[in-house]
């Protein structure tokens, strides 16, 4: 059992990378609702910006099976095109050998074995919904497989919390309008005029789209060892070389989830509303034996205390806890912390984790 706890901090101006819903023409940014501490003392609760784990999530898979597909990692056609439906029901899936097999199962009489068979074939298919985890809700054989990658929402740091903002920006689009739509306009305001020909002319749309900025926090939790194997009803690991041994998987998710961490690959809205985002800390820690979390982003001194909660904790169950943290000397200053090692950079962290991915 090896177990990969997380939380990161950085800064992001000017995003929409969570919308909610649209009113007429204003598009909401998502909010959550978060607990703070009130200066004359006490606790309040605020709705702040967010960007949902769900977003997160997504952006991860999309990421993963990119990366799958350019290492020669198997991966199913839907999630190939970023539609992380899985194989949730017959009519989804798609036409290859596997999946008729699949589908066989399904329509069988079930049973334990045929449930194991079931989530072996769409393992070792499938490198996204391995990690990512699936839902077959057929009632004659209904299986779950848990994601072995957990993000939680994005909320601005409660030590920061003074630093997020959401606000309306006027954006104008061009809205075609025919040319008896254009003349009753203009009849309107008392200047009708006739116009030769029935081409198009141009009007213009308001719209407001809210944006958000803060100092995010969020984190997240990697279950590496059960990635690469069965869990339903007994433990099988991938072993296969052509489909991606699990070793191989397991380096694959750190990878996928170094590069979204470091580059900031989630969300939405990023072809005209691209944010300006800048990680200024994080912490990880790999645990053998019992779980172990990391102390979330929103408190100040967040690393210092992962590094000393993980001592007592390998103290207290037996288990093993090694610390890893970076930190943006320009936005930071956190001194060199006991039992924790520093590295320069986020994309330093995947030589860290690797050796972590074969297991016992």
């Amino acid at each position: 059992m090896r177990f990969i706890s997380w939380a990161l901090r950085a800064i992001v101006d000017a995003e929409a990378l969570n919308m909610a819903e649209s009113v007429g023409n204003y598009t909401r940014h998502r909010r959550a609702p978060m607990v703070y501490r009130k200066p004359s003392g006490g606790f309040g609760a605020v709705m702040v910006p967010a960007i949902s784990g769900q977003s997160i999530a997504h952006a991860y898979q999309a990421l993963l099976a990119a990366m799958a597909e350019r290492e020669g990692l198997p991966v199913c056609e839907k999630c190939k095109a970023g539609e992380f439906i899985k194989h949730s029901a017959k009519e989804v899936f798609g036409a290859s050998q596997w999946e008729e097999k699949l589908k066989s199962l399904i329509s069988g009489k079930g049973g334990v074995e045929a449930l194991h068979a079931a989530e072996k074939l769409i393992v070792e298919n499938c490198v996204v919904e391995d990690v990512g985890g699936f839902l077959i809700t057929e009632e004659s054989l209904p299986a779950k497989r848990t994601s072995k990658a957990w993000f939680s929402y994005a909320l601005p740091a409660r030590a920061y919390l003074d630093a997020s903002k959401l606000v309306a920006q006027m954006h104008v689009r061009h809205a075609p309008l025919t040319l008896a739509q254009q003349q009753e306009r203009q009849e309107e305001s008392g200047k009708a005029k006739k116009k030769e020909g029935g081409s198009e002319t141009k009007g213009q749309a308001i719209y407001y789209v809210e944006m958000g900025c803060g100092i995010y926090a969020f984190g997240g939790f990697v279950d590496l060892c059960a990635i690469g194997c069965t869990s339903l009803v007994r433990r099988e690991c991938v072993s296969d070389a052509e489909k991606g041994n699990a070793v191989k998987r397991r380096e694959l998710a750190l990878k996928a989830l170094i590069a979204l961490l470091s580059n900031q690959l989630y969300g939405a809205k990023k072809s005209r509303s691209y944010p300006f985002a800048t990680p200024i800390s994080a912490v990880f820690a790999v645990s053998e034996g019992v779980p172990f979390t990391v102390t979330p982003a929103h408190e100040a001194d967040y690393i210092i205390q992962t590094a000393k909660r993980a001592v007592k904790h390998a103290a207290a169950t037996g288990s093993k806890v090694h610390v890893y943290y970076y930190v943006n000397e320009t936005y930071e200053k956190v001194p060199d912390v006991p039992n924790a090692e520093r590295v320069e950079t986020l994309e330093d962290l995947y030589e860290k984790l690797k050796p972590y991915a074969v297991c016992g």
